[in-house]
């Protein structure tokens, strides 16, 4: 009886040498990496702060740009920056006061380097960017993406001190050069004929300026209603001052560069709020249009029914618009 039992504790033993070797076995064969990445990911369950949703599609490559020591480059992007971080100092970088979605760049030293810079915006996009200096960029104005006027945002607490709203880029001129402009522009008028009123709203053309390659066209909206007039969409378009019903109309969208917006009210007031006078400030970068054509500019009030069409003709267009 005695050699039986032996025989079994021996047996045990061995099966639990075996079971031992195995399990050695498996832990020399599982890789160092995967158990600090599984005690990462753990750690990180249990700690993780909270994060911006990066999609892979919204990370974008890096893109070289220029800045220069004597001139201000600008990006614009399509949303907010949340986050952004330049490589050196030999870059000064920072949003452009009361604008969320500008980044301005310059260089800080006179000398060449090279550097990075990376931007979040508030849309869960990732730039990156590859930043040289030069004293003669390509692009001075450098738009990500695509956007438009977003008046929503343009409604509050607007002043005498008027608002820039960027839409596009700008060839030759800059935010400051366009505010000063746009504050002597509305000081003038030389257009009397190009009005529109609709429920006690009134719109009307009062300018047309040249500067160089830009157009600048100024509007004064007048609210005597007691209901607020809040802006869904301003278009402007080259159309056919006279078509056959028959005929299809042929137009075409000229996008303004630079929106200006301002209250002439003698009290504080919102854009387009009741009892209030607004001044409107479009610059384009330059266009012509033919004796058959008009240009006009399209206000479409959200969810309401004063909608406007205000009509410059040939002959006005030409022979009163007034050069800077």
């Amino acid at each position: 009886m005695n050699y039986f039992k032996y025989l079994i504790l021996l047996s045990l033993l061995l099966t639990g040498v075996k079971i031992k070797a195995q399990s050695d076995s498996l832990r020399l064969n599982t890789p160092k990496d995967s158990l600090s990445n599984l005690y990462v990911l753990a750690k990180l369950s249990t700690n993780s702060p909270p994060t911006l949703a990066l999609n892979k599609s919204n990370i974008k490559g890096s893109y070289r740009i220029s800045v220069a020591f004597f001139k201000t480059s600008h990006i614009v992007f399509d949303s907010k920056i949340v986050y952004f971080d330049i490589g050196s100092k030999n870059v000064i970088g920072e949003k452009v006061e009361n604008v969320d979605n500008i980044l301005k760049l310059k260089a800080a030293f006179l000398e060449p380097f090279e550097t990075n810079a990376t931007v979040i915006t508030a849309s869960g996009k990732y730039y990156s960017f590859i930043i040289v200096h030069n004293e003669n960029p390509s692009k001075l104005n450098i738009i990500m993406e695509p956007i438009t006027m977003d008046w929503s945002s343009a409604i509050n607490n607007i002043d005498s001190d008027g608002k820039i709203i960027f839409t596009q880029t700008s060839e030759g001129l800059d935010e400051t050069t366009f505010k000063a402009l746009s504050l002597f522009a509305l000081k003038q008028k030389n257009i009397k004929h190009i009005r529109n009123t609709v429920g006690n709203v009134r719109m009307e053309v009062q300018n047309i300026l040249s500067k160089d390659d830009n157009i600048l066209i100024t509007l004064k909206m007048k609210n005597k209603s007691h209901l607020n007039y809040e802006v869904e969409l301003l278009k402007a378009y080259i159309r056919d001052s006279e078509t056959n019903k028959r005929d299809l109309t042929q137009e075409v969208e000229v996008k303004p560069t630079f929106l200006y917006l301002t209250n002439q009210s003698k009290s504080k007031r919102k854009i387009g709020e009741a009892k209030g006078e607004y001044g409107i400030v479009l610059l384009f970068n330059k266009f012509a249009i033919a004796k058959n054509k008009t240009f006009d500019i399209d206000i479409v009030e959200k969810n309401g029914g004063r909608n406007f069409n205000l009509k410059i003709d040939f002959e006005t267009f030409y022979y009163q618009m007034k050069q800077l």
